[in-house]
């Protein structure tokens, strides 16, 4: 998707493809904030949505630092595939937690 961006050769193909990679982005954010001011303590939203915003942040900044640290020290088909190991682990560690779960709601029906 961003070699399209390398690509665009007219505004309005561009304004297009930045629409596509934000609205994703856009969208998921007044979720998470419901989110997070549903679950946080009474009288403490505010808190938890500026901590919220703090590590996004700090995460923002700190990623590429690491990326382009990682990448030079190791290359990047390395850093690529530790990226879609992450990727996996984090996918069946979901699937593994939603399986048990499921599992758990199963048997107290059954009850």
């Amino acid at each position: 998707m961003f070699s399209y961006i390398v690509n665009a050769d007219s505004l309005t193909l561009l304004v297009g493809i930045s629409i596509a990679f934000g609205f994703p982005l856009g969208v998921a954010l007044p979720i998470s904030l419901s989110v997070i001011q549903g679950s946080a303590p009474n009288g403490r939203e505010n808190e938890a949505i500026g901590l919220s915003y703090s590590i996004t942040t700090g995460l923002q900044t700190l990623a590429p630092m690491v990326l382009v640290w990682s990448t030079s020290q190791l290359g990047v088909a390395a850093v690529a595939y530790g990226i879609a190991g992450v990727l996996l682990a984090a996918s069946a560690l979901v699937f593994t937690a939603t399986r048990i779960y499921h599992m758990e709601s199963d048997s107290e029906e059954q009850l």
